[in-house]
């Protein structure tokens, strides 16, 4: 968060989140892309987080999950105009993965009723 002109962020991490990721209003000005593969897409993006995102990418996997450990405030990235979910099809019918986009799906509903809507693209549709 501390580099001022950092535009895009691929993260991979290779463990289970114990408690949310959370990323503040501090920091990451002027970063447009963000992506993150995890195996629990554990993420809380508070109010003024992120204030130029415009894309945001989620790759996750089909971990045995707690029900609150999903995807928070999305809603929150006042710029961001598409996100994008990839998980292993094979893991389709996993509580996890239903969890995770429903949680997504709620996220960007919520954006509905502002002028700017988000694109939400599931494994590429």
């Amino acid at each position: 968060r501390h580099i001022p002109k950092l535009e895009c962020l691929i993260l991979v991490l290779d463990f289970i989140p114990r408690e949310a990721i959370v990323i503040g209003n501090e920091g990451f000005c002027q970063l447009q892309r963000f992506s993150i593969d995890c195996p629990v897409s554990w993420l809380t993006f508070e109010s003024g987080a992120m204030p130029k995102l415009t894309y945001l990418q989620l790759e996750f996997h089909a971990c045995p999950t707690d029900p609150i450990s999903v995807p928070l405030g999305i809603s929150n990235l006042s710029s961001l105009t598409e996100v994008a979910l990839w998980y292993n099809v094979r893991y389709a019918n996993s509580s996890s993965v239903k969890m995770t986009m429903e949680a997504v799906r709620e996220e960007v509903g919520k954006r509905r009723n502002r002028t700017q809507k988000i694109s939400l693209f599931i494994n590429g549709i």
